[in-house]
Order: C-alpha cells, then structure tokens, then sequence
C-alpha cells in the first residue's frame, strides 16, 4: 500500500468532516430556540412570544413595538422584516444632547460606496431613521470583503429622550438598543 496515498486520503475525510460540523454548527446556532415557558426565544435567548401591544413580535398589536426584556439585548429583526434596498442596519446608537450618534457596518466604501441619512422622522414616541448606501462612481478593480465599522451624527429637533430609536432601513423598521460602553460609538469628544 502507497502510506503517502493513504494520508492524503485520509487528510481529505478528516478535512470533510471539519468542514460538515462547522456548516452543521451554523446552521444550529441560527434556529430559533424555544424559551423556558414555551415561547419561542432568538439566538441570544431574548423571548420573542409576545410584544407589549399583545400581539406577536412579528405583529405587535395596536401599542407598537415591544422595548428590549433587559435593556441590553439587541431586538431581533424577525423573518418578515426586510432590509430596503440599499439600506444600511444600525447596530446601536449613543445620546450626546440633541445629536444620536449611529454605529453601523458596512464594506469598503470604494467598493461599497459611503453611508449617507436618508430619513429622519420624529414623532412624539419615536425617532426613525434610515441609513443608506450611496453607490461609488466607480467601483474598484478589486474588491475584498472587510467590514468597516463606521458612525454618524444625526441632529435632532429635540433631545431623544425616552422615544425609542427605530431603524427605517427595516420594513417594517425595527428598534435600535443603546449602544454600551466598548460597542464603538465615539465618545462626548470624539468626532462630528
């Protein structure tokens, strides 16, 4: 028997094999999980059976979208709730006055393009906003995949408050958490 042979074959099943558990293993972790009372439950176990205005949370009935259980937990963007086109999502946001300073991920803005505000509109309960690509004039002979943490300032016509900050490039749009100290969002000093 040819050992040499017998290696690489083996090498290739072993290397098979690694690959099959990885796949099987992201695909378990984006299942849906099912809480301690039964009600289904997201990735990061925040229970998603019931929103505040007594519907689903794909529905949350006539008193809107349900505010995260902990305060912390990023809301989970449900099945039914699109990404627009060219929309950018907001992964979290920080409070400096009348200015809410959003963190997002996009890619390499010559590849990409650049984030632009498309919308902001205020109500007395809410603050919608909504991020967009702006495609570049030219696109780069090469692209890489790399993602490229950004933020920008948005001014307000009051201070944010205690309205929920909702993400318009969602539909429909989805609530935003309040970003935590170490999440990216610059600092009172830092930045526009």
């Amino acid at each position: 028997m040819d050992t040499a042979h017998d290696r690489r074959w083996l090498l290739s099943v072993v290397a098979a094999l690694v690959v099959g558990a990885v796949v099987v293993a992201g695909w378990w972790l984006t299942q849906p999980r099912s809480g301690a009372d039964g009600s289904a439950a997201d990735t990061a176990g925040v229970a998603t059976g019931s929103a505040a205005g007594g519907g689903t949370s794909g529905d949350p009935g006539p008193a809107g979208p349900a505010g995260p259980a902990g305060g912390d937990d990023q809301p989970a963007v449900e099945r039914d709730q699109v990404l627009v086109d060219q929309g950018v999502r907001v992964d979290g946001y920080a409070v400096r006055g009348h200015r809410v300073v959003l963190r997002y991920t996009t890619g390499v803005p010559e590849c990409y393009g650049d984030v632009a505000v498309a919308q902001v509109a205020e109500e007395d309960d809410a603050v919608t906003v909504r991020l967009v690509t702006v495609p570049p004039r030219r696109t780069a002979e090469a692209c890489i995949d790399l993602a490229v943490i950004g933020t920008v300032a948005v001014r307000l016509a009051a201070p944010l408050g205690e309205r929920q900050l909702l993400d318009g490039a969602f539909e429909p749009a989805v609530l935003v958490r309040r970003a935590t100290d170490g999440q990216g969002v610059p600092g009172p000093g830092a930045g526009t």
